[in-house]
């Protein structure tokens, strides 16, 4: 199902951080990227620009890159959103200062929510629908240097509120600027599709057990190009079976495929036939097994699918350049049988 048009404009002030600002639009363009990939037949329902107070678009090089819309027309209001930045302020009292001397940018900001549009609003920059009772009976949270400063000046707004980012009916809030990317994304899923945000997010967030899973991925190059997904069936099959004997008409089977397809496909992604790959593999568990193992070179043969130990020391050799015992002296993490004492062992 296609998404419903979006169109975003952000607020540019001149005591702004703009950076919010253009953080917003890397959020947005990475979307609209996602959503052209996914449905490259279609326009893209996505578009932004940057206006300031008065409602003209302000031109920077390179933001409206593939989110301009030629025109408003056909565009429901209610799917016009408003991104409100936050403040740079020498103070608390300043930031009233800086609002009530905005009053073309308030007027907007009115105009908008009567017509029914979305707003997001960040940090000292939550001020403005404040003093449009936009939040008025909202638990929302503020900055905390600033919180004495909004609690007393907006006594309808609870400012209880824990969560950094809070919605309230149409209106958006962010405590904190370092995470307008986080406000942006809950947008989206709200307001777009909530898996075009998951997949957004990866651009941008931090994602601890992806980034340790990734590195072994990329090793089992299963995400290699690839012309057909037996290949990967293969490349697993083949990973999880190192110790038996390679037989092609068990793994082409194991890869839903004819030995003869697999081959060809095999080669075209992994550069070598099943065989080499696999002796690769063996190598590769080998050297880890030579390592950190006190293991003798027949067990490790055997481990690594060699019944005849002469042949895995001779396929070690070729692809190494040193024998076994050779590598064991060079790369071993564990001290000699000679040095060990009994209390390191317990």
């Amino acid at each position: 199902m296609r998404p419903n048009r979006l169109h975003v404009k952000l607020l540019w002030l001149a005591d702004a951080m703009h950076g919010s600002l253009l953080s917003s639009a890397d959020v947005l363009r990475t979307a609209s990227i996602i959503l052209k990939l996914r449905h490259p037949k279609e326009p893209c329902p996505i578009s932004w620009e940057i206006i300031d107070s008065s409602g003209d678009v302000v031109r920077l090089p390179g933001v409206l890159s593939d989110g301009c819309l030629a025109d408003m027309d056909g565009i429901n209001p209610e799917r016009v959103l408003l991104i409100i930045p936050p403040l740079h302020v020498y103070n608390s009292p300043h930031i009233g200062q800086i609002a009530e001397a905005n009053s073309q940018a308030m007027h907007l900001i009115g105009q908008h929510a009567i017509g029914g549009g979305s707003i997001g609003a960040t940090g000292s920059g939550i001020v403005f629908p404040a003093m449009l009772g936009l939040l008025d009976g909202a638990k929302i949270g503020v900055p905390w240097p600033h919180h004495s400063w909004f609690s007393r000046t907006f006594p309808s707004i609870d400012l209880s509120g824990t969560e950094c980012i809070t919605v309230h009916k149409q209106l958006f809030t962010c405590v904190a600027s370092n995470s307008q990317t986080d406000l942006m994304l809950m947008i989206l899923a709200r307001l777009i599709n909530p898996d075009l945000a998951t997949t957004a997010s990866a651009f941008f967030n931090y994602q601890p057990e992806r980034q340790a899973s990734i590195a072994g991925i990329t090793n089992a190059k299963c995400t290699a190009k690839t012309a057909d997904s037996p290949v990967h069936r293969a490349i697993h099959w083949l990973r999880t079976h190192i110790e038996e004997p390679y037989r092609l008409p068990m793994l082409a089977e194991a890869a839903a495929t004819s030995e003869r397809t697999l081959l060809r496909h095999f080669h075209e992604v992994t550069g070598m036939s099943p065989l080499d790959y696999l002796r690769n593999l063996r190598v590769e568990r080998a050297k880890v097994l030579l390592e950190i193992t006190i293991q003798t070179v027949d067990a490790i043969a055997h481990a690594c699918g060699y019944s005849d130990v002469a042949s895995f020391r001779r396929l070690f050799r070729c692809t190494t350049g040193m024998t076994p015992d050779a590598y064991r002296l060079r790369f071993s993490v564990r001290a000699p049988r000679t040095h060990w004492k009994v209390e390191d062992l317990e």
